[in-house]
């Protein structure tokens, strides 16, 4: 068997033991396995480290390491809409590991179904060299938005045929069940998140940078990139391109270095894609944190999520805080003009990053009509969310209108207008004039 040539075969050997050590367990227990991880934390870097290092097998499962054959597929590099594409990828890839003829088996395969034919012969080939097989969907995300479910059964069939075959889809979100269909039964682990570096990684990626930029930096400097960045790799990468070339001082305060990266266009953009990876709960809660809510005030599963993606860390005394200052700051930035509400204690609201103090009878009726936003609230449910009654005497349509007007007063500006006026029909909350 050949070994792929990939750069992160030089990795030391010890590089993202915890998740390595993950996979290969659920390898050993015959068991697929979903790998995420969000925009630019490493998860190729990871799977070629893998599927490259000499010593990979032989660390993690020991004298069963030959027994093992690892097939990496790059679907960067498949067409994807494109299931033939795939197949013939697929196939390219497993010759070429198990030393197979490709041209033979290649050639004579064209449309679909005689594909899937030669694929079933290059396993059943390999299937009798008594090898555990696993094929590794690197990069799935968009492929796996374009194909049918009849490609996820059509893997399950493969391995109701090769019980020694496994599957890793790597991908940025987790895999949908209902779309894998009777696949999902082999996904029986947790998942394995790929997230920022720990320091022993990320210092062994800021000398491999170093050695690249043809440069040296400081034991100091190196630490401050790497607390700075908080491991994450892409950021990391850059913010060592911009030291060698003198566009960050690292001298200053944190949150002034933490603007300089913000400049640089790469970096921008790997934020912007962690955040626009996320759905609208995370992205609440991100933005919540940010504004200073403690994460026990803030959604249960929303915190859990976050801290399995990387983006929140555990702080020395067990709070849920932003991995690095640099993505807290651009949380920040993120939330323009729209309202946060903070705790309720606190009577106040946060318009981007301008903290706003109300009344109690302020923040209650913001409070109501912010619970579902885009929904019409008639005078009678605000009475009684607010007050805690009916619009009787004691509670008017003037006292209601009254204090409206006072909380568009304090919340308003001249281009955003939070709350709409339906005639005959109450008042809508919406982030922005309509």
């Amino acid at each position: 068997m050949t070994v792929y040539k990939y750069r992160e075969g030089s990795y030391p050997v010890t590089y993202g033991a915890a998740q390595v050590e993950k996979i290969m367990k659920a390898l050993c227990d015959g068991r697929s396995i979903n790998v995420i991880g969000l925009s630019g934390t490493g998860k190729s870097n990871l799977l070629r480290f893998m599927v490259s290092h000499r010593e990979v097998k032989r660390v993690y499962l020991r004298e069963r390491a030959e027994d093992f054959l690892l097939i990496h597929i790059d679907c960067n590099r498949v067409k994807p809409d494109d299931e033939e594409d795939l197949y013939r990828n697929l196939i390219y890839q497993l010759c070429k590991q198990a030393e197979l003829e490709t041209s033979d088996f290649l050639r004579r395969a064209s449309g679909i179904f005689e594909l899937k034919m030669t694929l079933e012969e290059c396993l059943e080939t390999i299937h009798k060299q008594r090898l555990s097989l696993t094929l590794i969907f690197d990069s799935f995300g968009k492929v796996n938005e374009k194909l049918q479910s009849l490609f996820f059964d059509y893997l399950r069939y493969l391995r109701d045929i090769n019980k020694n075959l496994s599957f890793i889809f790597a991908t940025r979100k987790r895999l949908d069940g209902s779309h894998l269909g009777e696949l999902a039964e082999l996904f029986t682990s947790e998942p394995c998140w790929v997230t920022p570096l720990e320091y022993p990684d990320a210092l062994f990626t800021v000398k491999r940078h170093e050695k690249r930029l043809g440069v040296s930096f400081r034991e100091n400097e190196r630490d401050k990139l790497i607390r700075y960045t908080g491991g994450h790799p892409g950021f990391l990468k850059n913010a060592c391109e911009l030291l060698e070339k003198g566009k960050v001082n690292l001298s200053k305060p944190e949150d002034e270095v933490a603007r300089q990266l913000l400049q640089d266009p790469n970096i921008h953009n790997f934020c912007e894609e962690l955040w626009g990876g996320l759905d609208l709960d995370f992205q609440s809660t991100l933005r919540r944190r940010a504004a200073g809510i403690p994460s026990y005030h803030l959604k249960h599963d929303a915190v859990q999520y976050l801290l399995q993606s990387g983006l929140f860390v555990r702080s020395q005394g067990g709070e849920a805080v932003f991995f690095c200052r640099l993505f807290e700051l651009h949380v920040r930035d993120y939330a323009g003009a729209e309202l946060t509400l903070l705790i309720a204690e606190t009577n106040k609201v946060l318009r981007g990053a301008e903290e706003i103090d109300l009344t109690p009878l302020q923040f209650k009726l913001l409070s109501c009509l912010m619970e579902e936003p885009g929904r019409v609230y008639a005078r009678e449910e605000i009475a009684q969310k607010v007050w805690g009654a009916s619009t009787d005497d004691r509670v008017t349509p003037e006292m209601i209108l009254r204090l409206i007007r006072r909380l568009r007063e304090r919340i308003n500006t001249p281009q955003h207008n939070y709350i709409q006026a339906h005639r005959g029909r109450g008042y809508e909350f919406v982030q922005g004039e309509k």
